[in-house]
């Protein structure tokens, strides 16, 4: 006879394994197009796994109702089927474990992302299951516990998705992203609000609504638009009330309302254009307020993380250094990277948080930027996008907007992820060109993972003076100080945590 707690816990594993693949799914593409390239056969192998580990889950819950029913029938007379199902559960665990052990700890946040998309779909099917199989034949107070609990984790999640139970705070205090005529605050609260920003200019006071529209936008992340004059050298304030229930007719506002206010904004630079930059990240949690506020602005090279998921990516990837290393007294400039492209729902995280514009061009001083979006760093036809980007075009409307801006004179720079700028010669080619007729003399970039400065006669990337800046993900740590006075550019980079000096390099410019 089957023993019941054996083919329990078989089910439990299963059940299990089921939930984590639905996270794994994102790592699927890596090991199917191994097994592709060695089995020649085109299938989705692991979809198929995972398939069959839910079918096996089923028949484990099931085959366990009956030995709880019928414990003389050993599991309803097919005891050998169910060793079958049993080493289907072993399997189940065994890719499991692969999948953890090959993704490493530093994905395990993108499991869990991606696992909890299904999870309410999987939650909902299982407790069916176990309510109509399992529950019937267990002792009244296991009952009891069980339903309890199902009903005190349906309520919480009723409460917090529906009505935005919890204490309202900001997440993230504001900060302030560059762009070419506005500038774009953002913050972040812990509930669901509406918010604005309040201010004074030339004796007018302004109240700007995160809306669109003409309707208030509901949620977490915050965003609103703001003129350069009227936030140079001026307070202002950030205020948010939560939204218990948003409806056609009536809803319901909170009345606590919570504000913070920022004494005085400015990027003037009298004279030197200090820029502190930060790269690949990759989703790390660094004490991002041991960093120097002291800078004309920060600059976010890219990669903030493995992929953008959900906006708490937003927040604790891209808000989260801004505001506490700036303190919404300084602008921060955002370069997108490749990894910025990567993830769910990404096009509508991206409006939400106010981002309309990846290629744009600013001053500080006398220091004039252009900020080029160089995408994806492969092709489009390669196998981990599955036919889902569509970077060519999209690199070809660079060129486009980049041959449109006029020339310019003094200190140039460019910000980029990719110190190639673009992943094809072709695109390369003709940016670098483009480049040096708009007057660009130096390209700040990322992605490499090291620091180094490669000058232009070098030209390992492109033939323009280059500064890679170090990066932060699953390495030493680093954050890099750029300092421009007149002619003279002096690049240094700090090892996180001790702010040793890792990297110094002074030089001359010369420009039109």
């Amino acid at each position: 006879m089957v023993e019941l707690i054996p083919l329990l816990m078989a089910a439990f594993f299963t059940v299990a394994a089921v939930f984590l693949f639905g996270g794994f799914r994102i790592q699927f593409v890596f090991a199917e197009e191994t097994l592709r390239k060695t089995l020649k056969i085109n299938l989705p192998f692991c979809r198929i796994a995972w398939a069959a580990f839910a079918v096996d889950s089923v028949l484990l819950l099931i085959g366990s109702a009956f030995e709880m029913q019928y414990p003389d029938k050993s599991f309803g007379g097919f005891g050998g089927f169910f060793w079958v199902l049993f080493l289907f559960a072993l399997l189940a665990v065994a890719a499991s474990a692969y999948f953890l052990i090959d993704g490493g700890v530093g994905t395990v946040r993108q499991y869990l992302r991606a696992g909890l998309r299904t999870f309410p779909y999987f939650a909902f099917f299982y407790t069916l299951l176990l309510f109509g199989f399992i529950l019937p034949f267990v002792p009244f107070a296991v009952r009891f516990v069980m339903v309890f609990l199902a009903c005190a984790a349906a309520g919480l999640y009723v409460a917090v998705r529906l009505f935005g139970a919890g204490p309202l705070r900001f997440l993230t205090r504001p900060a302030v992203f560059m762009g070419e005529k506005e500038y774009t605050v953002v913050f972040s609260t812990s509930v669901p609000t509406v918010a604005c920003l309040e201010y004074m200019h030339d004796g007018q006071h302004y109240v700007l609504w995160d809306s669109e529209n003409r309707i208030k936008n509901v949620g977490r992340i915050h965003s609103v638009r703001v003129p350069h004059a009227h936030l140079e050298n001026n307070s202002y304030t950030v205020r948010a009330r939560r939204s218990v229930e948003a409806l056609p007719y009536g809803g319901m506002l909170g009345k606590k309302e919570i504000r913070f206010t920022v004494d005085e904004f400015s990027s003037l630079c009298e004279y030197e254009v200090k820029l502190l930059a930060l790269s690949d990240w990759h989703g790390s949690r660094l004490r991002w307020t041991s960093l120097p506020s002291s800078c004309s602005a920060l600059l976010l090279m890219g990669d903030m993380d493995e992929s953008i998921d959900c906006e708490y990516d937003f927040i604790y990837n891209l808000l989260s250094p801004c505001s506490e290393i700036l303190h919404g007294r300084r602008p921060a400039v955002f370069v997108r990277g490749n990894h910025d492209l990567r993830g769910f729902r990404l096009n509508e995280l991206y409006r939400r948080f106010g981002i309309e514009q990846f290629n744009y061009r600013f001053s500080l001083g006398e220091v004039h930027f252009t900020v080029i979006d160089g995408g994806e760093d492969k092709a489009d036809e390669h196998f981990e996008y599955a036919g889902y980007l569509d970077n060519f075009r999209s690199n070809e409307q660079t060129l486009e907007w980049l041959e449109r801006q006029p020339m310019q004179h003094g200190m140039c720079i460019a910000l980029t992820h990719m110190p190639t700028i673009f992943p094809d010669a072709t695109h390369r080619e003709k940016a670098w060109e483009t480049l040096h007729s708009k007057g660009i003399r130096l390209l700040i970039a990322g992605h490499t993972h090291k620091t180094e400065y490669i000058p232009a006669a070098e030209a390992r990337f492109v033939p323009i003076n280059t500064f890679v800046t170090g990066a932060a993900a699953g390495e030493q740590p680093t954050y890099s100080v750029v300092t421009i006075s007149g002619s003279m550019v002096e690049l240094k980079t700090f090892d996180f945590s001790t702010h040793k000096e890792l990297f110094s390099k002074e030089l001359i410019l010369y420009t039109d």
